[in-house]
C-alpha cells in the first residue's frame, strides 16, 4: 500500500563525486539514528520493465511532466560508468534542488524541449534511448537501465526475505531449481533523492523499505562534509555480491567498492566463511527431519 506524505530532507546535500559522479554529503556533523531521508516512490513493479512503463506513465501523464522527465534522464545506468552522468552546476546551491520531488510542470512546450534530451543522453542503439521507436518506446527502455541502475529492490513478505537470505547463494539457486515459487516475491522502487546515495561496504547509513516509502538513517557518526554511503545489498557480503556480477552491473570498480575484509582472505577461510553460510540451511534441514522425533536434541548429535 502506498502512502501519500511529504519528502523529509535531512542534513545532507547533493555533490559532484570524483569517480562516482554524483552523491550525498553530510551537512554538519550527524549522530548514530539521525534521519537523513524519508521519501515517497515515483514509482514501483514487479519487474523492471514493469517499472520502467510505470516510470514512463507517471512522465507522460496530463501531457507530460518536463521536470520529472528531465530528472529522471539525468539519472545513471545500468552498466554504465556512473561518473558519465552530467555534473552538477556551481549555482550556488540550486542544484541540490534539482532532484526532489516537485509539482508537475505541465507545459507543452517545456515538455518537448525536455524530450530532446532522451536523444542526448542516449548512447549507442543497444542502450536504449537512439534505438528505433517511438519516443514512448524509445524512453521506456531508456527508463529501465535507469530502474537497474537506482532502483531498491525490497520483498513483500519481509519475514520469508529473512529466511531466504539466510541461505548461501548455492542453496538459493537450489531450491529456485527445485521450485520457484519459494523465492520471496519482491516489488522494485524508484526514489530521486535516494538516487543519489552511493554504495559502500563500509555503509555509514542504513535503509529500509516501508510500502512506496524509503527511510534512510545514520548508522553511525558521520562529519560534516563526509559522503554518505549505504549498502545496496546488505542481506549479502561482498564475495556473494562480486560472484553474482552486481558490483560491474553498477559500474563500480575496486577502488569505488569500498572495504571489505572477507575479500582478503585466503582461499582456505574463504572456504570456511561458505560453510558457515550454510548452517542455517543444515540447522533447519536437520529441524525438518527430526519433526515427530521424541529427542529433537538429539539430531544435532552427529
Amino acid at each position: 500500500e502506498a502512502f501519500q506524505l511529504e519528502a523529509i530532507y535531512g542534513p545532507c546535500k547533493a555533490a559532484n563525486v570524483p569517480g562516482k559522479g554524483r552523491g550525498l554529503l553530510a551537512v554538519g556533523d550527524i549522530a548514530p539514528g539521525t534521519l537523513l531521508l524519508m521519501e515517497p516512490a515515483i514509482a514501483s513493479g514487479a519487474s523492471y520493465p514493469e517499472l520502467a512503463s510505470a516510470l514512463r506513465a507517471v512522465v507522460e501523464a496530463d501531457g507530460g511532466d518536463s521536470l520529472l522527465l528531465r530528472q529522471l534522464l539525468s539519472l545513471s545506468r545500468w552498466g554504465r560508468d556512473p561518473s558519465s552522468v552530467e555534473p552538477l552546476p556551481d549555482d550556488g546551491g540550486q542544484s541540490d534542488e534539482f532532484m526532489r520531488r516537485r509539482p508537475a510542470a505541465r507545459d507543452a512546450t517545456e515538455f518537448e524541449a525536455a524530450k530532446q534530451l532522451l536523444d542526448e543522453v542516449g548512447g549507442p542503439a543497444d542502450d536504449g534511448a537512439s534505438g528505433a521507436g517511438s519516443f514512448s518506446e524509445r524512453l521506456e527502455r531508456h527508463l529501465q537501465l535507469v530502474a537497474q541502475g537506482n532502483g531498491f529492490r525490497s520483498a513483500v513478505d519481509p519475514f520469508s526475505a529473512i529466511a531466504w537470505h539466510a541461505l548461501a547463494p548455492k542453496e538459493q539457486r537450489l531450491l529456485l531449481e527445485a521450485d520457484p515459487s519459494k523465492q520471496p516475491a519482491t516489488r522494485i522502487w524508484l526514489f530521486l533523492r535516494a538516487s543519489l546515495l552511493n554504495h559502500s561496504e563500509c555503509a555509514n547509513a542504513s535503509w529500509f523499505l516501508a510500502g512506496s516509502v524509503i527511510c534512510v538513517r545514520a548508522s553511525r557518526h558521520i562529519s560534516d562534509g563526509e559522503e554518505l554511503f549505504l549498502s545496496y545489498w546488505p542481506d549479502i557480503d561482498a564475495l556473494d555480491a562480486l560472484a553474482l556480477g552486481l558490483p560491474e552491473g553498477y559500474g563500480m570498480r575496486g577502488d569505488t567498492l569500498g572495504e571489505a575484509p572477507e575479500l582478503s582472505l585466503s582461499e582456505e577461510q574463504k572456504k570456511r566463511l561458505e560453510t558457515l553460510k550454510q548452517a542455517p540451511l543444515a540447522v533447519a534441514s536437520a529441524l525438518g527431519a527430526a519433526a515427530g522425533a521424541s529427542n529433537i536434541a538429539g539430531a544435532f548429535d552427529s
